[in-house]
């Protein structure tokens, strides 16, 4: 676990997972300022090391769980993570709130997709629908969600001035020994060049 202080109340927690290339893959962002928000909670096997980061960051309170897509190496935790936070918002496309709501399907098709990947990251529990918003339509004076499908229909980046969640909009990020990095695109299929652009 990875606790980086990228800017005055910006955090990035490093999700390190118990698999060859999977240091400094993955990650969740946490703002902590007038509000408290936290962007992308990462998988299920993770939430354990997240929740000790909170703990590191005395976080008790989220004002909002921002969710830029419901795939399981950003968001299988999301379950997990909501019984901790059972009174904060977690917003989302309006597309992957069934699926938050009832997760079989995401997760059979995360097994077929990914396999022992997604074994590793961990199963996928449900959200109460309660807690499930719109980010079409969320409104809290701070964060301006912004709809970005490319990566996933469902896709969602979150303005927090000064700063975007862009989530996997641009591709993977990969740092490379020697002060390098590599980005690649991270589009599973269907992709649609022009919805994207």
């Amino acid at each position: 676990m990875t606790l980086i202080n990228i800017a005055p109340r910006l955090y990035l927690i490093s999700l390190d997972q118990n698999l060859p290339g999977f240091i400094s893959f993955i990650g969740a962002w946490l703002y902590k300022g007038e509000k408290t928000f936290l962007v992308d909670p990462g998988p299920s096997a993770t939430i354990p090391n997240l929740m000790k980061s909170l703990a590191e960051l005395e976080v008790q309170h989220l004002d909002a769980i921002l969710l830029t897509h419901i795939h399981i190496d950003h968001a299988g935790g999301i379950g997990d993570l909501s019984s901790c936070f059972p009174d904060t918002p977690i917003v989302c496309h309006k597309l992957g709130i069934k699926h938050l709501a009832e997760p079989s399907r995401l997760w059979e098709g995360s097994l077929k997709t990914l396999g022992k990947t997604a074994e590793a990251y961990g199963p996928i529990s449900p959200v109460s629908s309660d807690q499930l918003f719109d980010a079409a339509n969320f409104q809290d004076g701070i964060i301006t969600p912004v709809l970005t499908p490319g990566h996933a229909a469902h896709h969602v980046s979150y303005i927090l001035e000064p700063y975007l969640f862009a989530g996997e909009t641009g591709g993977v990020f990969i740092d490379i020994p020697g002060g390098r990095f590599y980005l690649r695109p991270a589009t599973p299929p269907p992709f649609f060049l022009d919805t994207c652009i």
